[in-house]
């Protein structure tokens, strides 16, 4: 999992009928064999921290991050959840800290909070950027001929 320019980059994951086992039995293999590291473990518990509900399971399913072989996107937010629930780790290496510190940094910048809520509201269609753009155009089309009928009219 990274974080860079503002955007997450996730792993894509398929959530089917055996999910539940086979994340169960590689998280126990982890714990078992600390030579192996903690990755996947690490994984779940981010996706446990970013999944409440199922339009979390929807917005990481239209980005491509998780394909719902299961059904219901609420059964992927409860089989998620669950995993995360039952998940033990070491919290005094945490792999993800320095990752939530930046995501965080990021989310309270004025700056970001400002964008974000200008992209929401006024430009979430990219009719409302055209319109935008035809705006300006028009008004530097309308100062360049005001420019120039006033340098035309200073010749005369």
């Amino acid at each position: 999992v990274t974080f860079q320019d503002g955007t997450l980059g996730i792993p894509p994951v398929s959530i089917d009928d055996d999910t539940n086992s086979v994340f169960r039995n590689l998280v126990a293999l982890e714990q078992c064999c600390p030579y192996l590291g903690s990755q996947f473990t690490w994984y779940v518990t981010f996706l446990h921290c970013i999944v409440n509900t199922p339009q979390d399971v929807s917005i990481l399913h239209k980005r491509g991050i998780v394909e719902n072989l299961l059904g219901s996107e609420e059964e992927v937010a409860q089989l998620i959840n669950l995993l995360g629930k039952e998940m033990t780790i070491n919290g005094t290496n945490h792999k993800f800290a320095e990752l939530f510190r930046e995501v965080n940094q990021h989310c309270q910048s004025r700056w970001h909070k400002h964008r974000a809520r200008l992209m929401r509201d006024y430009f979430s269609s990219p009719w409302s950027t055209i319109s935008l753009v035809a705006a300006v155009f028009l008004l530097l089309m309308t100062a360049a001929q005001v420019v120039l009928a006033v340098l035309s009219y200073n010749k005369q």
